[in-house]
C-alpha cells in the first residue's frame, strides 16, 4: 500500500522542517514495517521551500507496472531571498515515479510543475496548488493535474502526455491541454466564476474517453464552514 504523509518529519537537509513523504507499506499485520520512499530529501533554499509542502498530499498508481504520481500542493518558489522584496509563491509540483518506486525514465521525477515560470500573483499563477487532485485516465496514455489557486481561485486543469507510444500510432495532437489554453493563458476560457476552486477534485471515469469534474459553485450555502475551507477534500 502506498500512503502519503503531508505532515511528516525532514530527513537530511530537510531536518527540522515538515516537508511530508511517502511511504510503502506491506500488508502485514506488524505495526512499523513501512518504508520512506526517497524522492524528496534535498533542498535549495535560496529559490525554494519544503517546509510544510504537504508532499503526499495525493498519491495516484496505474497499478501493476505502471507509473506512480505524489504531490505536494504547498511547494513553494521564492525569489528576492532575504530581500525585502522577497516573494513566495505556493505553486505545487509533483513527483513521478516508475513501479518500483524510483527514477527510471525521463517522465520520472519531481520537474512536474507547470507553474514555474509563468506569471506570479493570486490573479495568475502564483498560488496554482498544482497537485491538490491529480490522477491518470484509464488508457494509461495521460496525467490530469488540478490546480485550484490558478487565476484567483478560479482553478486549472492540466493534462500531459505521458505514454510516447500514442506518437508511434499516429495521434499527434497530445497536449498539453489546459481549460484557459496552456498558450493563450485565458482565464475567461474557464467556464465558472472566480473561488470556484476548478481542479480542486476530479476523477478518471470508467467510461471511455470521459473525464468528470467537481467543483461547487460558490453560492452553494455551509453553515459553520468559511471560506477557503477546502470541505470534503
Amino acid at each position: 500500500i502506498l500512503v502519503g504523509a503531508p505532515q511528516a518529519a525532514g530527513q537530511g537537509q530537510l531536518r527540522g522542517s515538515r516537508p511530508g513523504a511517502l511511504f510503502r507499506c506491506p500488508i502485514t499485520p506488524e505495526e512499523y514495517d513501512c518504508e520512506r520512499v526517497d524522492i524528496d530529501g534535498d533542498v535549495s533554499l535560496d529559490r525554494e521551500s519544503k517546509d510544510n509542502q504537504w508532499l503526499g498530499v495525493s498519491v495516484k498508481s496505474q497499478g501493476i507496472g505502471g507509473k506512480v504520481v505524489t504531490c505536494a500542493h504547498l511547494y513553494e518558489l521564492r525569489q528576492r531571498v532575504r530581500q525585502p522584496s522577497e516573494t513566495r509563491d505556493p505553486i505545487g509540483r509533483c513527483y513521478v515515479l516508475s513501479d518500483d518506486l524510483t527514477r527510471r525514465d525521463d517522465l520520472d521525477g519531481g520537474e512536474w510543475k507547470f507553474c514555474e515560470g509563468r506569471p506570479q500573483g493570486h490573479e495568475q499563477f502564483g498560488f496554482c496548488q498544482q497537485g491538490l487532485s491529480v490522477s491518470f485516465t484509464p488508457d494509461r496514455n495521460f496525467i490530469l493535474f488540478g490546480a485550484p489557486g490558478t487565476y484567483n481561485w478560479k482553478g486549472e486543469m492540466r493534462v500531459e502526455l505521458l505514454n510516447q507510444t500514442v506518437l508511434d500510432l499516429g495521434f499527434y495532437d497530445d497536449g498539453p491541454y489546459e481549460v484557459a489554453d496552456h498558450k493563450e493563458l485565458n482565464a475567461l476560457l474557464i467556464p465558472v466564476p472566480y473561488h470556484s476552486y476548478l481542479g480542486l477534485l476530479f476523477m478518471a471515469s470508467a467510461v471511455e474517453d470521459a473525464l468528470l469534474y467537481k467543483t461547487l459553485e460558490p453560492s452553494t450555502p455551509f453553515e459553520d464552514v468559511a471560506h477557503n475551507s477546502y470541505l470534503g477534500l
